[in-house]
């Protein structure tokens, strides 16, 4: 099918990329990997691997959008994710070609977890300045557990690296896998507890019995009438499987 040549030429595309050419991520593009035809329907999406240069107006329509990865690309910046600001939790974006900030990620309000690992981001200062007016940012990734895949900023900062980024997000729990005590900010790891996991909130269905009302059916005709009589009665089974019992 259409999404099928779709992600093949893109991969194709990705194979051979050379210097010159750009890469950018479509919302075909976002239909295909998320399986979901509605974009405003995408609550998780991954977008890895796939040679991109520029996500583009790509998010646009994602409107409930939670959950983005879209890691090990090319991306210089994060221009395009300030589309999905109001939703957006949880953002993976390790292994890029970021070298600063850009401002972005002041608009993403309900950012809760963010990996920045293996880009090449050198100075702190303006990072930090925009992560501070993230007020939920808990947990933060810009260099691997054992201190591998560092962004520059992580070496120049040097020794107090932990203990310069805490001062600077003090709500912070995590760094670098790496979980803290407000009171002590030797690193503890935490075994049995995630901080880059949480529970994705409860979606609407976008189905209901007042569904036919809104589709412009000519009720004056019989096919109509029955058609919305057999549509409530499939949902009204559906709802039976899945009640709690």
């Amino acid at each position: 099918n259409s999404f099928c040549t779709l992600l093949a030429n893109h991969h194709r595309m990705a194979g051979t990329i050379t210097t010159d050419k750009r890469l950018d991520a479509t919302e075909d593009l976002v239909k295909y990997s998320s399986g979901q035809y509605d974009t405003e329907l995408v609550r998780s999406l991954t977008l890895a691997h796939l040679a991109l240069r520029s996500l583009g107006g790509a998010l646009r329509n994602c409107t409930t959008l939670t959950v983005l990865d879209v890691s090990h690309n090319a991306l210089p910046s994060l221009d395009g994710v300030d589309d999905v600001s109001g939703t957006l939790r949880r953002l993976d974006a390790s292994f890029n070609q970021i070298s600063a900030s850009s401002g972005v990620l002041c608009s993403l309000k309900n950012l809760e977890v963010l990996n920045l690992t293996g880009n090449r981001i050198a100075e702190a200062d303006p990072l930090l300045a925009e992560l501070s007016t993230l007020p939920v940012l808990r947990s933060l990734h810009l260099q691997g557990y054992e201190g591998d895949h560092q962004n520059p900023l992580c070496a120049k900062v040097g020794k107090g690296y932990g203990s310069t980024i805490m001062a600077k997000l003090p709500r912070l729990r995590c760094l670098d896998g790496h979980y803290f005590c407000q009171e002590d900010l030797n690193p503890q790891r935490i075994d049995n507890g995630d901080d880059d996991e949480f529970e994705l909130p409860p979606q609407q269905p976008w189905v209901n019995e007042g569904f036919f009302n809104t589709k412009g059916f000519d009720y004056g005709k019989r096919v109509g009438v029955a058609a919305e009589q057999q549509f409530n009665h499939a949902l009204q089974e559906c709802k039976r499987v899945v009640a709690p019992k």
